[in-house]
């Protein structure tokens, strides 16, 4: 099982550097708050005046001249429903996610894959699986349900060649 949660994860990551290396990614602070700001529709000016600070202070942000202070990137999360791990480092989602919400969409997603395939695990396989799912979610919310399936097809592949 783990065998197949390790190359699944490594496919993940590997689609994951290829998006950074292409540019597709925000790859700077200045960049992903830049990004923020814009999607606020507002200015630098207003935006430095919500956070209080100057507008040179900013743009220097933005520019990747300075880095803000740490209270101010909470602020802005909080504000504008961002998550912090993506604002600071550019991982995970740009929105701030509900675990409940993701939670429940895990449950769902592993519930349903296993009935269609007619596969039946043992409770700790299947808490290893939905624990896999639901961090994958995490990192990933807005992720295909096809996306997830196939995630899950390697894993119950697996589990069905060892188990016949």
């Amino acid at each position: 099982m783990y065998d197949s949660i390790t190359n699944v994860s490594n496919r993940i990551d590997s689609t994951l550097f290829d998006t950074i290396r292409k540019g597709s990614c925000l790859v700077s602070l200045g960049r992903r708050l830049a990004e923020v700001r814009r999607k606020a529709a507002i200015n630098q000016v207003e935006f430095a005046q919500l956070f209080g600070v100057s507008q040179s202070a900013y743009k220097n942000y933005e520019r990747d001249a300075t880095e803000p202070p740490v209270h101010m990137l909470a602020d802005i999360c909080e504000k504008y429903d961002v998550n912090l791990n993506w604002l600071a480092t550019g991982i995970g989602a740009q929105n701030a996610v509900n675990l409940k919400e993701l939670s429940r969409r895990a449950l769902i997603a592993v519930e349903n894959h296993l009935n269609a395939k007619e596969v039946k695990l043992p409770t700790f396989k299947k808490a290893d699986l939905m624990s896999f799912v639901l961090e994958y979610l995490m990192s990933h919310p807005d992720v295909s349900e096809k996306f997830l399936a196939s995630i899950m097809e390697t894993f119950v592949g697996d589990e069905t060649n060892k188990q016949g």
